[in-house]
C-alpha cells in the first residue's frame, strides 16, 4: 500500500529562524540543526538535520565535537520534517528564545497556558 508523503522544499520556502533545541544530559548542544520554515503548501514546519555516530551497536545523536571526530563511515546524517500548528510555533519560539531573566520566560509560558495555547 502506497502512502502519500509530503514533499518539503526548504530552498523555496520562507526561512523563519534557526533553533537550538537539543542538549545532552550535561547540557552540551547535540549536532542537530533545527530550522523553522513556512510554505504556502504545507504551512509551518521544522526541518531538522540530525548527525549520528555509530556507538558499538546503535546509532546515537552526536555532540558537536563527536561528529567532527567520527570516521566518515561511522557517521550519518538524517533529515526529518515535522509539520507544526501556528500555536506550536508560538510556544516553540517562546520556550527557546524568550530570556529566563526576571522570570520573563515563565511569565510568557504561563500566559500561553492561560490562553490554552498548546
Amino acid at each position: 500500500m502506497k502512502t502519500a508523503q509530503k514533499q518539503f522544499d526548504p530552498t523555496n520556502d520562507i526561512h523563519i529562524t534557526t533553533l537550538f533545541l537539543d542538549r545532552d544530559e550535561e547540557g552540551n548542544f547535540l549536532d542537530v540543526d533545527s530550522q523553522l520554515y513556512h510554505s504556502d503548501e504545507h504551512g509551518f514546519y521544522l526541518a531538522r538535520t540530525i548527525i549520528q555516530v555509530w556507538q558499538g551497536r546503535t546509532w546515537e545523536t552526536a555532540a558537536n565535537d563527536e561528529a567532527e571526530s567520527a570516521l566518515r563511515e561511522h557517521r550519518r546524517s538524517l533529515k526529518v520534517f515535522r509539520l507544526l500548528l501556528p500555536a506550536e510555533v508560538i510556544r516553540l519560539i517562546v520556550e527557546h528564545t524568550v530570556p529566563e531573566e526576571e522570570g520573563a520566560r515563565a511569565l510568557a509560558i504561563a500566559a500561553l497556558d492561560n490562553a490554552g495555547i498548546l
